[in-house]
């Protein structure tokens, strides 16, 4: 007895399994640093856009692959594992090295310079978040063989290097070695969507709730932070929150208005990751940052205990 197969549902089938396959961190880093390079090497072609498309199809596909593979992940899939490594890892060196200002990059005391050159290092703006290159933190430096001084002396972490959450995230999933960020600094391109799809991907969490986590944008993670913090203004469990502000311009009319970026504190990413990880930090179905009802009982709880 034969059976009938229909070629179509087959190809559908195929093409979903296809899409479901979780690229690695190292896959999604190679391809970025090789789209990067057949990009430079082009030359005066790269004003061809047939050309530039053809190659750039590659990291697209790798970024599809990735965000449709996360975006079907829940709490329950999350990889408590390296959520824990870089919950540890954020509190063991969060004091000194961690910026939420900065996916990754050589701090340098801006007192050295004077005022206009200050409000170019994007350190004193709000909303900044910047890539791994000294381009965004000051002037470019270069050593006396005319090398970027940040692929010449950043380890991570040497005494002058900080990074935000994406930023520890990638240092942790390479297992803090360097040659691939290293390379990953020659090229401007793309940084911030190639730190937010390592950083979920490691964790192997949505990246929609990484763009909520990442920024400070409004109805970010941060914002709802702030909002509950000012909400529950007695909760010992939200006190870590309570330093973060509010940039001078933000909009009265979002429900959970921007924040202050330089004002998340290591503290408080390591405590949003351990939420998040549980499950009592979630998207809902409008992509709004909620939290369970679980943690409302915690917060509820906090706030009667010191209000009596």
């Amino acid at each position: 007895m034969s059976t009938v197969i229909n070629k179509n549902e087959v190809l559908e089938e195929v093409a979903e399994q296809i899409v479901l396959t979780k690229p690695s961190v190292n896959d999604i880093l190679t391809t970025y640093i090789e789209v990067n390079k057949e990009i430079q090497s082009l030359g005066w072609k790269y004003f061809e856009d047939e050309e530039v498309a053809h190659i750039v199809k590659k990291w697209n596909d790798v970024l599809e692959q990735n965000t449709s593979y996360l975006s079907l992940m829940k709490p329950k899939d999350f990889n408590v594992t390296n959520f824990n490594k870089l919950i540890a890892s954020i509190e063991l060196n969060g004091s000194k090295h961690f910026n939420m200002q900065l996916f990754l990059g050589i701090l340098e005391d801006i007192s050295n310079y004077d005022e206009d050159e200050v409000k170019t290092t994007g350190l004193d703006g709000f909303q900044t978040v910047s890539a791994i290159s000294t381009d965004y933190i000051g002037p470019i430096h270069k050593d006396k063989d005319g090398q970027n001084v940040f692929i010449a002396t950043t380890k991570a972490f040497n005494c002058s290097t900080v990074g935000c959450i994406a930023g520890f995230a990638m240092a942790v999933a390479l297992d803090w070695k360097e040659n691939l960020i290293v390379e990953a600094t020659k090229y401007y391109s793309n940084q911030q969507v190639l730190f937010e799809q390592v950083g979920c991907n490691f964790l192997n969490m949505p990246v929609t709730i990484g763009s909520k986590l990442f920024y400070g944008e409004s109805n970010s993670i941060w914002a709802m932070m702030y909002d509950l913090a000012s909400r529950y203004s007695m909760a010992t469990e939200l006190d870590v929150f309570r330093l973060i502000e509010q940039p001078y311009n933000y909009d009265d009319d979002e429900r959970y208005p921007e924040i202050d970026m330089a004002s998340i504190n290591y503290e408080m990413a390591a405590k949003v990751l351990g939420l998040i990880r549980d499950g009592d930090i979630y998207l809902d179905k409008y992509m709004m940052p909620t939290i369970s009802d679980k943690y409302e009982g915690v917060i509820d709880k906090s706030n009667n205990l010191r209000s009596n």
